[in-house]
């Protein structure tokens, strides 16, 4: 349908009137694509032939595959009617003047073709013949492809009609590229007329969408639809026709979905347009598509780019915005990136690479941000220039600053290529690919570190270099591990008095690499001793370097817990929580001052440089945060986020981040034991690790110990707790508190009825708890000594556990000895045992679970703690339903019958459930459900549904 188009049939109609009483003219209507103008065209031509007063209608429609085809759109002109006519007709119409053009329109063998001179005259000579036995109308589709002749030819009719009754209709669309743009020119100033076709309104639209859709169209639907056509007809016919198409109604909800769709719909449209378009259109195009969408691309900056003159890229502009290519003009944005794809897509290699470095230029001259030229500078495979590579370093050292690792390692990456072959500048450039690496892909980092230290001049370059890695992974590269072991054993001395903090962190990481040897250990506990009471806090290498000390002091219970606790807290206070301290020996400090039972203290800081590295994009340094986090919630009363945590570590990227991996397991190791969790025992083990990390070998001994002794067999299990033992010590590990072996171990021994060794290892643990002095671990050592004793003393030593535990440690340590004291005060019918057991389960259920029933017999090393499932806070209120009255004995028909539902739907709530809670089965849950889901509704554990109340 035509909508909003009167006024030009209206114009039609009064030009051809006038021509009828002997006032010809031309009649031009113009619009950009897609406006109308070829079915205002055809409305015209049927208005005429279905007039009152017959009348000849001549129709031609241009094209750009014809353009080439001399007087191709005269002949479409008039062949047709010459062609339905007889010979009589011909000879009338082909006399005089005419005669000379009865070639080029009837193949006539006994006529040659007329000369070029004569054909003007004798193409109007034949139109005035026509016109005199009707009034003659010539339309001309899309004159600005009109074949040159022709042009020619209409241009000399224009001027030439004098008082014929001819009406000569064009159209023409605004902004297409003209190859003879002077004749189409020259016949538009020959119009007595000219309708410009203007976009439909917002009612016109929805007009032409209930024509298309056949029904009522919602307003909200239609304003969506003029929104993304800007009222073009041939663009909101393709948008009607594709939703359509996809069976989408005109409603109010479907308003949304409009702007998504319409891109897709309209591209290819949009594309062919913009070909058609003239060079300066295209230009501008391609330099807003090269520019992107990032920053401040404005049109004075497309015009140096498309090297167009300010007013040229101004129209341009405009142009592409008629075309609905751009989402606003100022500054220039395009609707449809996929649209920009495209485009680039279509120039060749080199002209897109020329561009690229052309407008990297223009945006370095104006002055713009380093890492919006690097940008342009990516995009080039060849041909590199030298100041490239210094624009990039910078942009990279900009995106490092703000976060933005892996942005910065492209940059880097991409300036090797521009920069020199070799020497002192490559090696720089790799130093600084390293430290961007070092967030994102930590083992190329430490291996360009060890390609750069050839080539570093002096020693200040290469100790530098080495700090910029992961201190975790150094040992991996024998030329990095041996820069920092050599300033380890012997500092150098001008590095030390040019640069002290350079050399301090040093010695940190040197002696940090041997923290797994006894003499490492015990040349680090001799130089913290070294220091006395003027120990270097106040700068960031003295801070590293005391917490590798602390470590090796913790490792060794060389300090009692309170020192290392103090010294651990006395630098963090000092350090900014910068989450590129997962780079450094920094950590050990936080598994110093967990271990001394003051992991508390660390949990603020930590928090602090969590929230900075939510900013950034390196996802192994959350990974690190992350495991460190975990430890501490392990060891300060939450196992349950502390699992969380860890195991979200796990499933990421390990291999390439040991340290976090490492971290992550020595917080997962205890809580597997606490709660004889077989299966998150076995998930540890098979996570990817470093099979030469010792603590990782102990980790490994005591869980597959803990799967032994789950199985049953007891003696397996205790070999391989003493194993851990035994190679601990030969580490140099005195004080392992985050694996407790003497504790399982005496536990075993007692399982076996071997209780003289069970008491000489507790003895041998409450000894080594009360030199380090940290309340955790002398509660867990009285614990022990509590459980393998019975009657009233087993209930005073437990007793003494709680009130240690009270002091200060890990709640869930205290709750593990109430719920001891609380059985067994209630195996003598003692109704203290009451209150006892409440604080014990609301310690664990603060712990994120419960403790399971059982007995001292039963059970490997006391209560067992059994976490609530992470999902079960997920459970909809149908799921909990289900779940509660299966752990209750009911058969899936028995539940659908209660809730009044079908079986199906029970068995998909109950599919859901166990998705969610992490269990294999029915039986599973059963078994575990109050672990599992104990905040499930009461109504419905006691079994009272909805209905029943």
């Amino acid at each position: 349908m035509l909508a909003e188009r009167e006024e030009a049939l209206d114009a039609v109609r009064r030009g051809f009137a006038a021509a009828v009483t002997g006032e010809p003219g031309l009649l031009l209507v113009t619009g950009v694509p897609g406006a109308g103008r070829s079915a205002v065209l055809a409305a015209a031509a049927n208005l005429v032939e279905d007039g009152a007063r017959p009348a000849h209608v001549l129709r031609a429609d241009a094209t750009p595959a014809e353009s080439g085809f001399p007087f191709g759109v005269v002949q479409q002109l008039v062949r047709p009617l010459v062609a339905g006519a007889d010979p009589a007709e011909h000879d009338r119409w082909f006399t005089g003047p005419a005669e000379v053009v009865r070639p080029l329109f009837l193949d006539d063998a006994a006529h040659t073709a007329p000369p070029a001179d004569a054909v003007l005259p004798g193409l109007h000579a034949l139109v005035a013949r026509l016109a005199e036995d009707r009034p003659l109308l010539l339309a001309v589709d899309d004159l600005q492809w009109a074949d040159r002749s022709s042009l020619r030819c209409l241009a000399y009719l224009a001027r030439r009609l004098g008082r014929g009754r001819v009406l000569l209709l064009a159209t023409l669309a605004d902004g297409y590229a003209v190859g003879e743009q002077g004749l189409v020119d020259d016949i538009a100033t020959s119009a007595r007329r000219a309708v410009q076709l203007a976009p439909l309104s917002a009612a016109g639209v929805r007009r032409v969408l209930a024509a298309e859709f056949d029904e009522e169209v919602d307003p909200a639907f239609a304003a969506a639809c003029h929104a993304v056509t800007g009222g073009n007809p041939a663009a909101l016919l393709a948008v009607a026709h594709g939703l359509h198409a996809r069976s989408v109604r005109p409603t109010a909800s479907a308003a949304a979905s409009v702007a998504g769709a319409s891109h897709g719909l309209l591209r290819e449209r949009r594309l062919f347009h913009l070909s058609t378009q003239p060079p300066s259109v295209r230009a501008a195009a391609r330099a807003l598509v090269v520019l992107g969408a990032d920053g401040d691309t404005d049109t004075d900056l497309v015009a140096r780019v498309a090297g167009l003159d300010a007013l040229d890229c101004k129209s341009a502009v405009h142009a592409m915005d008629r075309l609905g290519l751009l989402s606003s003009v100022d500054p220039p944005r395009l609707a449809d990136p996929e649209v920009g794809v495209a485009l680039e897509a279509t120039m060749p290699l080199p002209q897109r690479e020329e561009l690229h470095r052309h407008a990297a230029t223009v945006l370095h001259d104006a002055g713009h941000p380093a890492e919006r030229v690097a940008e342009q500078l990516l995009r080039i495979t060849r041909g590199y220039l030298r100041w490239e590579a210094d624009l990039l370093r910078g942009a990279a050292a900009s995106a490092l600053a703000r976060g933005a690792g892996e942005r910065a390692v492209r940059y880097l990456r991409r300036a090797l290529l521009a920069g020199p072959p070799g020497g002192p500048e490559r090696a720089r450039l790799l130093v600084d690919l390293a430290a961007a690496e070092r967030g994102t892909d930590p083992a190329s980092s430490v291996g360009h570190v060890a390609q750069a230290l050839p080539d570093l001049p002096g020693v200040p370059e290469a100790a530098a270099a080495v700090l910029s890695v992961p201190f975790a992974l150094a040992a991996r590269s024998p030329s990095v591990a041996a820069v920092l072991r050599t300033h380890a054993a012997a500092p150098d001395p001008r590095l030390a008095g040019a640069n002290p903090d350079l050399a301090l962190r040093l010695e940190a990481r040197g002696r940090a690499l041997d923290r797994f040897g006894k003499q490492g250990l015990t040349d680090a506990v001799a130089r913290l001793r070294g220091f006395g009471v003027a120990r270097p806090l106040d700068t960031g290498g003295g801070r590293e370097l005391l917490a590798v000390l602390a470590h090796a002091a913790a490792a060794t219970a060389a300090l009692p817990a309170t020192e290392v606790a103090a010294l651990g807290s006395a630098l963090l206070d000092r350090e900014p929580a910068d989450p590129a301290h997962v780079h450094t020996a920094l950590p050990l400090a936080v598994t110093a001052v967990v271990a001394a039972d003051a992991g508390a203290v660390t949990a603020p800081w930590l928090e602090r440089a969590w929230d900075a590295a939510r900013r950034q994009e390196s996802a192994g340094v959350r990974s690190a945060l992350a495991a460190q986090r975990a430890a501490v919630l392990a060891a300060t009363g939450n196992p349950g986020r502390a699992r969380a945590l860890a195991l979200g570590v796990l499933d990421g990227d390990g291999a390439a981040w040991p340290e976090a991996t490492a971290t992550a397991v020595l917080a997962l190791t205890p809580i597997a034991l606490h709660t004889q969790d077989g299966d998150l025992a076995r998930r540890v083990l098979a996570a990817e690790h470093d099979a030469s990390d010792p603590r990782l070998v102990l980790s490994h001994l005591v869980l597959r110990g803990l799967l032994d002794a789950l199985r049953g067999d007891v003696v397996a299990a205790l070999d391989k707790l003493l194993d851990c033992g035994e190679r601990a010590a030969r580490f140099g590990w005195t004080n392992l508190t985050a694996l407790p072996w003497r504790v399982w171990a005496a536990g075993l021994h007692q399982r076996l009825g071997d209780l003289d060794r069970a008491f000489a290892l507790a003895e041998r643990e409450y000894a080594a708890a009360l030199a380090w002095g940290a309340p955790t671990a002398v509660g867990r050592a009285l614990r022990l000594r509590g459980m393998l004793l019975g009657g009233a003393e087993g209930i005073g030593a437990l007793r003494a556990v709680v009130e240690r535990l009270r002091a200060g440690g890990d709640p869930v340590e205290l709750g593990r000895a109430q719920a001891m004291v609380g059985r067994r005060l209630a195996g003598l019918g003692d109704l203290a045992a009451l209150p006892v057991v409440e604080e014990a389960d609301r310690i664990a259920r603060a712990a994120g679970g419960v403790w399971l029933e059982g007995n001292d017999e039963a059970e490997l090393n006391g209560p067992v703690l059994r976490l609530r499932a992470s999902g079960a806070a997920e459970l909809t209120r149908a799921e909990q339903s289900v779940v509660a009255m299966v752990v209750r004995g009911w058969t899936n028909q028995r539940i659908a019958d209660s809730l009044g539902v079908t079986r199906r739907a029970v068995e998909k709530s109950l599919t859901g459930a166990y998705r969610k809670l992490g269990v294999r089965g029915r039986s599973v849950l059963v078994e575990q459900w109050r672990a599992l889901v104990p905040e499930l509704r009461a109504d419905v554990l006691d079994g009272r549904g909805e209905d029943e109340r």
